[in-house]
């Protein structure tokens, strides 16, 4: 019996590039610069693992079902998740819709039996990988951060480090929340 091939994926919000030129200001100054390089900072919705292609093609049935509005939140706050050793960008207050776009993901997911995430959902980016804290010299952000779409990520290595290619995209419909 011949073994499966998979790829890693995960849905994301992915930011544009307003929000990345903004991201490159908080930290000019800093002694201690992100090591997460601004192409691959997102806001992970919900995390798949490796699963083959029916499972990605399961995983984009899910996506093409999720009715959202495009809505914005602001990127006000640092944190870190001190086992994991990461140190992120996230949000202190985000809209219900966000919530709903995660739950629907999640529920969807699980109806077609499909992995994801148990925990609850935290909003953030990672920024900084091997550190147990903020950096003190790192200027608070304040970025505003409109979603009028989300992605479907494949993760994966090359001798140049970790790859995110984009192959898929779902716009959120309606107005503005």
């Amino acid at each position: 019996m011949s073994e499966q091939l998979t790829r890693r994926l995960f849905f994301a919000l992915w930011p544009g590039d307003d929000i990345r030129r903004e991201w490159g200001g908080l930290f000019a100054n800093s002694a201690i610069k992100p090591s997460v390089p601004p192409e691959r900072r997102h806001l992970t919705l919900a995390y798949l693992g490796d699963v083959t292609e029916a499972q990605e093609t399961a995983a984009r049935t899910v996506a093409d079902r999720v009715n959202s509005a495009p809505f914005s939140f602001r990127v006000n706050c640092y944190g870190c998740f001190e086992k994991q050793r990461v140190v992120w960008a996230g949000c202190t207050d985000y809209c219900n819709v966000l919530q709903c776009l995660v739950t629907q993901l999640r529920e969807g997911l699980h109806m077609q039996n499909l992995p994801t995430e148990t925990r609850s959902f935290t909003p953030h980016m990672t920024l900084l990988r091997k550190h147990r804290q903020v950096p003190q010299d790192w200027i608070k952000p304040d970025l505003h951060w409109v979603a009028n779409d989300f992605v479907l990520v494949h993760s994966h290595r090359r001798e140049q480090g970790l790859c995110y290619d984009l192959i898929g995209r779902w716009p959120l419909a309606g107005e503005l929340s």
